[in-house]
């Protein structure tokens, strides 16, 4: 059995046989294993299904959700949106998912810009129902 390490990079080990008294027998068999910075897609989404499982992190996103949008709205980076909520809820900081995507936010940041723009654009042009 091999276990890959949680720190990304790249690793390589050497196996061979070995008889039930420890003596070594055969050729050395080399394993070289990759790990990725980043999740399987099926690993991230249950990642962020679990932290959005969680009705705290529902409630507190729903009763922000105006600001952050007011935030985005006037240019503010998701980093920095980010970062403030951390400050504000710190208990997030722990949640796995968000662990894993704070060093990503900068790069994702110009991927999800085009996306947020258009959602934006789509929410302005919705009525207001009182």
């Amino acid at each position: 059995k091999v276990t890959a390490p949680n720190t990304p990079g790249e690793y390589t080990a050497q196996f061979r046989m070995e008889t039930a008294d420890g003596k070594r027998f055969g050729h050395k068999y080399w394993v070289t294993v990759c790990v990725s910075p980043f999740p399987a897609p099926t690993h991230f989404k249950a990642m962020a299904m679990d932290f959005l499982a969680d009705p705290e992190v529902v409630e507190t996103l729903q009763a922000e959700l105006p600001d952050i949008i007011m935030e985005i709205r006037q240019g503010k980076k998701m980093a920095a949106i980010v970062a403030s909520l951390i400050k504000k809820y710190p208990s997030f900081d722990k949640h796995p998912f968000v662990a894993m995507l704070k060093p990503y936010l900068k790069t994702l940041e110009s991927f999800m810009g085009d996306q947020i723009a258009a959602l934006l654009k789509m929410s302005s042009l919705m009525p207001v129902h009182k």
